[in-house]
């Protein structure tokens, strides 16, 4: 330290309330108020700069710390400002008292606690510590290798097949049977988590599953991240960059609307999505494999005579806009399955179910990729309900055998645990 630091030094710091700092921008669902992240980001900011001017010359302080009410609410185009108080120093912890207001209330209040370090050798004890962990840059290089080795599985002699997982026991299981890349269903995540499907999860809570799922496979992981978690081209971006860091290398993104009297996103907008997951992709430096999906036929859109030409519109524009493959969930017959892979000559993605043509006939109508959807994670759990009949009934445990053991799946998911 260049000096001691005086009890009751003090810091402010204001911001002024955009879209991104509110709850609708991490979950559309939930109103556009200040969100909690965020206001104690700006708390820890006045602290921060409350200590700073007695650091010494490569020191800085940071936080150990944090005890904070959330106690109002603001909304879009509140100025907040945060004020940091130094309280107390127990010799090595410095404690401060924080609160933040907007122009008519507080609207949090707490402590952190800081703690001065030197910056070189917090980096040496970091760089240390981690020294088993893949770099910045190889964590890039191998996110590369994956994104062009899935690209390329969409354009090679077999179809590629994607048995949809929605957790790392899914993932870790598919892999073992030999899938050569790994596609995650964002309504399987949903329901396992406890939503139900249409971006009722936040983009925060899907991603996180699905780093777990990129975490416990070796393989390519492409995430189904619905209609990118926001209306703008911007939330897009900011998906795609997330699934990125996620360890995805490609996503799904669909164009149903999830509000609104139309069940599908204007076509100029969905384009603009397009455009800007494109540049994110490109920003990131991982050519992030586009799977760009229509809902027509899912969602029954307009009269059927002219669902198909829809479809082929929407869908060619996408392949326009630089989609890698077309997504047109809701299709099985054979005839139209056929049309649309000689009408859009591009890659096209098949939600295969019961009744749907077989994997080696939608491979000689020209699929490049066929998925399960949610198919795998509903079986699943419409066996869970058979076990609970089975045990309603006192009847045996027949409906548990052949279940994989335990000690299998442990050494199973401790294969690739790291």
């Amino acid at each position: 330290m260049k000096k001691d630091i005086p009890l009751g030094v003090n810091a402010q710091v204001s911001e002024t309330v955009e879209f991104r700092h509110t709850l609708t921008a991490h979950n559309p669902s939930l109103p556009p108020v200040y969100s909690t992240p965020n206001m104690i980001g700006l708390m820890e900011k006045a602290a921060f700069y409350a200590l700073q001017p007695y650091c010494g010359e490569g020191e800085i302080t940071v936080g150990t710390a944090i005890n904070i009410d959330h106690r109002a609410a603001s909304t879009i185009g509140a100025r907040i400002v945060a004020e940091a108080r130094l309280e107390s120093f127990d010799g090595r912890f410095y404690t401060l008292r924080v609160t933040a207001r907007d122009e008519n209330k507080e609207i949090g209040r707490g402590t952190v606690g800081r703690a001065v370090v030197n910056i070189q050798q917090f980096r040496q004890r970091f760089q240390s510590s981690n020294s088993q962990a893949p770099s910045q840059e190889n964590f890039l290089a191998s996110l590369r290798a994956k994104a062009e080795l899935f690209a390329a599985m969409h354009h090679g002699p077999n179809i590629l097949v994607l048995v949809n997982a929605w957790d790392g026991v899914s993932a870790r299981i598919l892999e073992e049977a030999g899938a050569g890349a790994i596609a995650s269903s964002s309504a399987g995540v949903a329901f396992s988590l406890g939503y139900p499907d249409g971006q009722k999860i936040s983009r925060t809570e899907m991603l996180s599953q699905v780093a777990r799922i990129a975490r416990a496979v070796k393989v390519p992981v492409t995430a189904d991240v619905e209609s990118g978690y926001g209306d703008r081209p911007e939330d897009a971006a900011l998906t795609a960059r997330a699934a990125i860091e996620c360890g995805a290398v490609g996503m799904n993104l669909e164009d149903r609307a999830q509000a609104g009297p139309h069940p599908l996103v204007d076509l100029a907008l969905q384009l603009e999505k397009i455009h800007a997951v494109r540049e994110a992709a490109a920003r990131a430096g991982v050519p992030l494999v586009l799977n760009a999906r229509t809902d027509v036929y899912l969602k029954q859109v307009g009269p059927p005579e002219k669902r198909y030409d829809e479809t082929v519109r929407r869908l060619a524009v996408y392949r326009d806009a630089g989609a890698d493959c077309v997504f047109a969930p809701g299709v099985q017959d054979a005839a139209t399955i056929s049309r649309l892979v000689q009408d859009l000559q591009c890659p096209l993605n098949i939600l295969a179910m019961p009744g749907s043509p077989s994997i080696r006939e939608l491979h000689s109508l020209g699929v490049a990729r066929v998925s399960l959807g949610s198919g795998p994670m509903r079986a699943c759990y419409t066996h869970l309900r058979k076990i609970a009949d089975e045990m309603k009934g006192q009847s045996g445990y027949s409906t548990l055998e052949g279940a994989i053991p335990g000690m299998a799946l442990n050494e199973l998911i401790g294969r690739n645990f790291h």
